[in-house]
């Protein structure tokens, strides 16, 4: 726990060197994060991500019309990433994949994962 501590104290100071004395942390941190998304956009680097929304209660949302019956990912413009969600019956894990055409085509032929994957559920839940 002393080593924690220490390391807490030392943090401020670890930042204000890093970006000067008096920096606005917020913009500091949203700078970090535009950085993080042009890598993410450039063509010249080939990267993968992946992301757990496991144990997120996505299908105890009730907005006025019942709970959803399937929930997915959508309006995301990255490329090369993975989304892990639970399945609506918390049986098992969703896996949604955004991927080039030529990555999705090697994925959906690979008999290893296949052996443990079912792709293109039915979003019919009884």
């Amino acid at each position: 726990m002393q080593n924690l501590v220490a390391k807490m104290r030392k943090a401020p100071k670890k930042v204000d060197k890093s970006y000067g004395e008096g920096i606005d942390l917020e913009e500091a941190s949203m700078n970090e994060v535009q950085q993080y998304a042009n890598l993410l956009k450039n063509d010249e680097i080939d990267n993968y991500n992946c992301t757990s929304w496991c144990r997120f209660p996505f299908y105890d949302a009730h907005f006025g019309w019942g709970t959803p019956v399937w929930v997915s990912v959508s309006g995301v413009t990255f490329r090369n990433m993975v989304f892990l969600m639970d399945s609506r019956d918390e049986d098992g894990i969703e896996a949604w994949l955004i991927l080039k055409e030529k990555d999705m085509a090697l994925v959906g032929s690979n008999k290893e994962l296949l052996a443990f994957a079912s792709p293109n559920p039915s979003i019919i839940y009884n």
